[in-house]
Order: structure tokens, then sequence, then C-alpha cells
């Protein structure tokens, strides 16, 4: 390592000619100090993200030995290392299980980032990198990334930048942080970070995360442009035809959007790539819905049958797939004043409950509907989509002791809930009729603890919770 002109030691290939001509060995005893400082800092246990260089400074040198390590199974430190230690320490035994535990967490970030890049090539976290210096530059790049202080995010990614000038994921993470907000800043660093790529997997990383942004700014031509860019270097990403499709959609070019994704061979695709392909096709009829006015009732549910429908392909749902549902329902939902909107909601909620109510965007559907809930005529479906949609949470106390409300249901057992279990009780359905259902009432005789999980025994159906919710009212 040398020590630039800033005091940061640098591995000798991250080196640049004015760290060589700025180097003075006689200055090395006073930059050491600062080292030895921030490695007593990592032995106190202090966060490394409130001294970001010390994280680099630990984890980017090599002062384990690592023959010895893959020989003999034994940590040792260098001779270099050895030499600086005992200048700063009396004892450095303690140190080394830390310097190991370090290198470590270094490793599993970057097999994490491998699996990212599996699930999804095309977020900023799932950052590229090449080598060791590389992979601690993007230890920062994550940090930053999550960071949701903009100005320190900055100064973190700054640091990183002084460590891997080069690196085209630096502009990546600043472009990301400066986002919608500052469009220029934010597509200059997109055009730095193209200049800085050194094969053609990394350009097209880049084209993809440009194109979101231009999305996300509504420049759907130019975020058009750098798709085709994309597609120059490898026309059979599929990624970049979803993405294409999606532009299309946003631009009211619905047929053109739909051919993109008729063209893809899904018998080719991983089963995550084909709910993509799915929910691709039913994105595109769900924005043709919103084209159609409200008083058009039959035409505008049936193109959100048609994205249902779409969805329903899907031999594996994930959930992706399932919130996606939960967002079809919102649209539907609109549609209160009509009966057959209300069945076919039902209908789904009966058959995907349990999968989509926990879904990012079931919520929203749930304040809609029930916004509207007044108006709603029909008892009966009133009814029926109570069980989906009310909060038993909040009539737990209409319960006695011995009586608690089903809320979840599976194959061969449920769970139920009440004031004094809030988080859950186990039940088995063996004994239980087959016509249970959410929102009903069962008593027992006792619960039973395991290993802090409770069981209720006997359970059997003595009612509704609607029904004693309406008594209440």
């Amino acid at each position: 390592v040398i020590v630039n002109e800033n005091g940061h030691l640098i591995p000798i290939y991250h080196a640049t000619p004015t760290d060589f001509a700025e180097f003075k060995p006689g200055d090395i005893g006073i930059h050491m100090g600062s080292f030895a400082q921030a490695i007593a800092r990592a032995q106190d246990g202090v966060e490394f993200m409130n001294q970001p260089k010390d994280m680099y400074m630990i984890k980017g040198y090599n002062f384990i030995d690592e023959y010895t390590y893959r020989k003999n199974k034994s940590i040792a430190v260098t001779d270099f290392a050895r030499e600086f230690l005992s200048l700063q320490f009396s004892n450095i035994k303690h140190l080394l299980p830390r310097f190991k535990e370090l290198k470590q967490q270094l490793s599993s970030m970057g097999q994490q980032l491998i699996i990212n890049r599996s699930e999804n090539k095309y977020t900023y976290k799932t950052i590229y990198y090449k080598g060791n210096a590389e992979l601690v530059t993007a230890n920062y790049l994550v940090k930053a990334i999550d960071e949701k202080d903009k100005e320190w995010a900055l100064e973190i990614i700054k640091f990183a930048q002084e460590l891997m000038p080069q690196y085209y994921e630096t502009h990546l993470a600043l472009a990301k942080v400066h986002g919608a907000v500052s469009p220029l800043i934010t597509s200059r660093e997109y055009e730095l970070a193209l200049e800085c790529c050194s094969s053609d997997e990394e350009k097209i990383r880049v084209y993809m995360l440009y194109s979101d942004f231009l999305i996300r700014i509504n420049d759907y031509q130019g975020a058009m442009e750098k798709l085709d860019k994309a597609l120059a270097y490898d026309m059979d990403i599929v990624e970049i035809k979803f993405q294409k499709s999606k532009v299309y959609s946003y631009m009211g070019q619905y047929d053109l959007a739909k051919n993109i994704l008729l063209e893809i061979d899904a018998s080719e695709l991983s089963t995550r790539n084909f709910n993509k392909l799915q929910t691709g096709f039913a994105d595109i009829c769900r924005r043709k819905s919103e084209k159609i006015d409200i008083r058009e009732t039959q035409a505008r549910l049936e193109e959100l049958k048609s994205a249902y429908y779409y969805l329903e392909e899907c031999s594996a749902p994930d959930t992706f797939v399932y919130d996606y549902i939960s967002k079809l329902l919102e649209q539907v939902s609109y549609l209160y004043f009509d009966k057959d909107s209300l069945k076919f909601v039902l209908d789904v909620l009966k058959k995907h409950y349990k999968n989509i109510k926990k879904a990012r965007h079931y919520n929203d559907f749930v304040e809609n509907l029930l916004a509207h809930f007044p108006q709603i005529d029909d008892s009966i479906l009133k009814r029926e989509l109570s069980k989906y949609v009310i909060n038993f949470n909040s009539y737990l106390n209409l319960l006695a002791s011995d009586e608690a409300v089903v809320y979840n249901l599976k194959q061969g057992y449920g769970f139920c809930k009440n004031t004094q279990y809030p988080s859950g009780i186990y039940f088995s359905m063996r004994g239980v009729p087959q016509s249970i259902d959410y929102g009903d009432i069962l008593s027992f005789s006792s619960v039973l603890e395991t290993k802090g999980k409770y069981s209720v025994v006997c359970p059997k159906i003595i009612g509704k919770m609607l029904d004693r919710i309406d008594n209440m009212n």
C-alpha cells in the first residue's frame, strides 16, 4: 500500500500517478497512526457507518496471511502487518478474529449481490463487481442507496469514488440518490456511467436503469431510445422487451405494447419471467380500462377481467403477481355500484384471499371499497365482502375469553385470535365443519402451549363475528 495526499491508504493497484508523486516515506508513521485509530475503533465495536473510512481500511487490506490460513487453518498476520501492529498495540492477538470476521462479512455481502443479480439484474442494489477492490467499493454503494439522508449518502459515494474513480456503479448510485428531483444531474451521472463501462453487459445495465429514470420523469421517447441502444447489444434479453412494452403502454400504444410481448417465447422463460410476462399483459389491459368511461361499466369490467385472466395463467404466482391482483381489485372496486363487478371481486377474494391480504396494494383496495360500503345496495353481497375487508382486530373485545375469531385458513388447519391471544392461536380442522369461514367465531375448552406456540382444544363454531358487530351497532 501507499498513502495518498489525503492521508488514505491506497492499494498499489488503486494508486494514480499523483498518489505516487505525493507519497513521502517519511510520512508513513503519521498516516499509520490514523489507521491504528481506525483499528482501535473497530476493536471497540464502534458502528462502522459512523466512521466510513474505517470500514474500507480494515476490510480492504489483507492483514491476514491467507496462505497460512488455507494450509494450517490457523489465523496469522503478514510480516508487514505484524511489524506495524506491534508498534501500535501491546497485544495484537485479540485483533485477529476481528479481521477475519470483517472479511467474512464482506464475502457474505458479495454472495448476496450475486443472488440479487440472479433474481433481478436491473435494480440499483444489484451492484455488479469484479474482484475484491470493486466489492469493497460496492459495500459503500449499497449503504448509500439505503441511506435516507441524501447529504450523508452523497458523502459515502464521494468516498467510494475516491477508492475507484472509474467504477461505473458509483455513477449509478449517484443517479439513484439524485433521482427525479435533479433530472439534469441524474442524466449526467448516467452518461458518466456509460463512459466508465468496460463491457456490453455493463452498458445494458446502465441503459436499463437510465430508461427507468426517464419513464419516471415521463420522457417516454428518451426511454425508448435508451432501450433501443440496449437491444443493439443483445436482442434476446427479455427484460429489455418487458421495459419496451411498458413504455409503449404508458404512451397509450397498447397494440405495439402487446405485440412486443407476443414475440417472446413463453416456453423458454423462467417461472419468474413468465410471471412478469403475464403481468405485462395484465398491465396493458388495466391501462386500457382506465381509458374507458366509467359509465361504460361492463366494457371496463371486461377489460379488468381480461387482466385478471392473464394472471390466472401463472402456475406458480409470486408476491408480485398477488400484489397486481390486489391492484386490479382496487380498480374494480370503483365500480361498487355494479352487482357483476362486486361478484367478481368476491370470487377473486374467495380464491386468493390468503395470498393477497398481505400484498402491498391490498389495503388500498380495502380502503376504497369500505369508503363506498354505505352505497352498496345488495345486502347479501355486502355481508359476504365484509368477511374480507372488515378489520376484526377492532372488535376482539366482543369475544369472551373462551372464544376467538377465525382470520386465517390453510389446508387442514387455521388460526383464530382474541384479546388474550392477539397474535393468533392454531387450530386443527379435524372435527370442525368444512363450511368454516373467515370471521367465524370458535369456542374452545382450553388453550395448550408448546414451545411458546398456542393451540385450542375442541374448537366449535358458535357464530359469526359480523353478527356480533351488527348487534353492537
